[in-house]
Formats: structure tokens, sequence, C-alpha cells
């Protein structure tokens, strides 16, 4: 035990006088990292720069894009506007050649029912005059009888004629017959002879005449007024009256272009 305790003491000892020997010094770990951190800085920064470069080139290049849109929509609106101001223009030479337009119709419509108006007048006045005329020619053919049924031959006299018909047939003297002649185109072989219109100098005359060729039966002749073109085609509209009136024993008379039954003037029923 002794022998133990002595030999520790006596290692002490020994260690306590033998000096330690010098230690290396090593770089610290915090340089390391800073050496590191600057290295990254730079690219980061260089990485910057460069983002930075190519970030203005395309601003630039936008503001050259923007300013080149710009000149062209500058450029479409001038048009839009030089097209708008020529359409005002238009529109405005239009508008004062409408309204002058409208003016000038308007002289027209005026002058058109002027015309109108006298149009209007001169018909009124052509209807009066073809009415005077058409009495002036119903009261000359007063004065004429249209005889049929006579027969024709070449050469004939026909005035003669109808004085010898007169004188033999309806046992009529002195009546005064002004002219007469055959109406329409000569026939030739067994057509139907033309009718005779014979003009009388006194009406009372040729009523005589008439009324005698009416009351005669079985006669191979006839005698009828000569009426206007509008008085004949008066009476062939009233034909199917007047014949229905005489089957029926009445006495149907067309004068004047109006139809009489029994003496009264007859009226077309209204639809």
């Amino acid at each position: 035990m002794s022998a133990t305790r002595a030999k520790s003491k006596q290692i002490s000892e020994t260690t306590e006088a033998t000096p330690m020997p010098r230690q290396l010094k090593v770089p610290a770990t915090t340089d390391l990292r800073t050496d590191t951190s600057s290295s990254e800085i730079k690219a980061l920064r260089k990485d910057l720069k460069e983002m930075f470069v190519d970030i203005n080139k395309r601003i630039e290049d936008g503001i050259s894009s923007i300013k080149s849109n710009q000149q062209v929509l500058i450029e479409r609106i001038t048009k839009v506007e030089e097209t708008q101001r020529i359409m005002d223009q238009s529109l405005e030479y239009y508008t004062t050649s409408t309204t002058e337009n409208q003016a000038s119709v308007s002289r027209l419509n005026t002058r058109i029912d002027n015309i109108e108006t006298e149009l209007k007048e001169k018909n009124k006045q052509i209807s009066n005059l073809e009415g005077d005329i058409h009495r002036m020619e119903r009261y000359s053919r007063g004065f004429n009888l249209r005889f049929g049924g006579i027969n024709e031959e070449e050469n004939e006299n026909t005035l003669d004629k109808l004085n010898t018909l007169i004188s033999d047939k309806l046992h009529l003297k002195d009546i005064n017959i002004e002219n007469a002649h055959r109406t329409g185109k000569q026939t030739r072989g067994d057509q139907k002879p033309r009718q005779i219109i014979a003009k009388f100098i006194y009406r009372p005359e040729r009523n005589e005449v008439l009324k005698k060729v009416k009351s005669l039966k079985n006669k191979d002749f006839y005698a009828m007024e000569d009426l206007t073109a509008a008085d004949a085609k008066k009476k062939r509209e009233y034909r199917d009256i007047m014949l229905k009136a005489y089957n029926e024993g009445r006495h149907p008379v067309f004068r004047n272009g109006s139809l009489y039954i029994d003496g009264r003037l007859y009226r077309e029923p209204t639809k």
C-alpha cells in the first residue's frame, strides 16, 4: 500500500516538473465562413447586375414598343379624325342638299296641286262642252230616221227611193226630206242591205213617218231613231228591261238617253 502511494506521488511530481508542449494555431471556423460568403456575395452581385441590365433592356424595349404602338395609334386616330371630318362635311352637304331638295319638292308639290286644280277645272269645262256637243248632236239627229231592210241597188238614187216608199207604203204626201244616204261599207251579193239615214226638214213630219212605220203590220222594212253613240249604248243596256216591259204589256220608250216605262222615268235599283 505504501509502495503504491509512493509511486503515485513520484509520478505526480514528475508530471508537474515536465513543461507542456506549444499548441498549434488553427484558423477559426468563422474565417472560413467569411471567405465563402464573400464569394457568394460577389456572384450574387454579378447576377443581380446582369438581371438589372436585362430588366433595363426589357424596359427600354417595352418603352420603344409602346412608343411605336403609340405612334401607330396616333396615326390611326389622325386618320379616324380626318375621316370623321370628311363625314361631317359630307353630312353637312347632304343635310343642306336635303333641305334644298325638300324646299324644291315642296314647291313642286304646290305647283302640282295648282296644276291638278286647273286640270279639274279644265276637265269640268271639257265635260260641260262634251255635254253641250252631245245635246247638239242629239238635237241634230232628232231630225233623222234610220231605215233598214230596203233593197240596195247599184247607182241608186236613195232620196227618190225613200220618197217613193213613204208615198206608196206609208201613204204620206208632201214629206220634206233634205237628204238621204246609205251608211257603212257597200255590200255585194246576198249580204244584208245597208241602212239609209234620212234627214227631214221638219221634225213633226219625221215623227209622223216613224209613227206610221211602227203601226204597219207585216212590213218588210223598218224605221228607227238615229241615236248618238252614247244613247245607242245606253239603249242596248236597257234592252232586256224594255223587252220585259213589252212582254208585260207595258209601254217602254227610250228618249234623250233615258228610259220611260208607261210615261214614268225608269230608275235603276240601288245595289
